[in-house]
């Protein structure tokens, strides 16, 4: 990559993540895109998570932070990684998860193609098991698709600045709110159709619990209409906010 690059800080929030935050940390560190800065929230963890971060920065070029607090939730980590970012260009990975090494060059070269884009999505490769390459050759792991992951994504700083921080007070699907926030004030978002990330699922997932994602999922639709209808203008027909890229060979 060119020395005039634009930076990309990489936020990731964890809490006890020391079986998989070893891999998360190597991934980033493995993009084939420069300059990176990684920006690490740990949100009140009591296990090793702190050596695997020191052993991972020492042994890397990378700009490095890491910044404790106490366990806040996955939205107050990210909250307070944006506070400290300052590349053009900000991507977030969760500490169990895996980018694919083209992941960031991968959507800088979709925003090259849409300028006026804020959000790049990839698609998600979702898998159980120790490392994906495990994964692969076991047969557990699903085909490419798009998922409604943050780490599958890569924003413009501009646009978290438009739609604001995550919602603290949601434990669980403040992706989902910030999204559909920022789809509901006309950021485009371009789905692209190349894996970025794979997408680690075990039994201390915060999703795993089905009934309290469902519950979770129904309040933030709920106040996603609300908002809607309170914003709506004499019932004026609003522009599409998201584009979907075909597929190489798709009519």
């Amino acid at each position: 990559m060119k020395h005039n690059s634009p930076l990309v800080s990489v936020v990731i929030p964890v809490f006890n993540g020391e079986l998989y935050l070893a891999s998360a940390l190597d991934s980033v560190v493995a993009q084939d895109y420069r300059p990176l800065e990684i920006i690490i929230v740990d949100d009140g963890s009591t296990d090793a998570t702190p050596s695997i971060v020191n052993s991972r920065s020492a042994s890397s070029e990378l700009t490095w932070q890491y910044h404790y607090q106490p366990n806040q939730g996955p939205g107050a980590a990210r909250n307070t990684g944006l506070q400290f970012v300052t590349g053009e260009w900000i991507a977030f990975l969760d500490a169990d998860d895996v980018w694919m090494p083209q992941k960031t060059s991968c959507q800088l070269n979709v925003f090259a193609m849409i300028e006026s884009a804020g959000i790049v999505w990839g698609e998600s490769r979702r898998f159980w098991g120790s490392t994906p390459q495990d994964a692969i050759e076991q047969g557990a792991i699903e085909p490419a698709r798009p998922l409604y992951l943050l780490q599958s994504m890569l924003f413009r700083r501009s646009v978290l600045d438009l739609v604001g921080l995550f919602d603290p007070t949601l434990r669980l699907g403040e992706d989902v709110d910030w999204l559909l926030r920022a789809l509901e004030q006309e950021v485009l978002t371009v789905i692209h159709p190349d894996p970025v990330v794979y997408y680690r699922r075990h039994a201390t997932n915060l999703t795993h619990d089905d009934n309290a994602s469902r519950r979770a999922l129904h309040l933030i639709l709920q106040r996603s209409l609300h908002r809607r209808r309170a914003n709506r203008d004499d019932g004026q027909q609003r522009p599409v906010s998201l584009r979907i890229l075909p597929r190489t060979g798709d009519a």
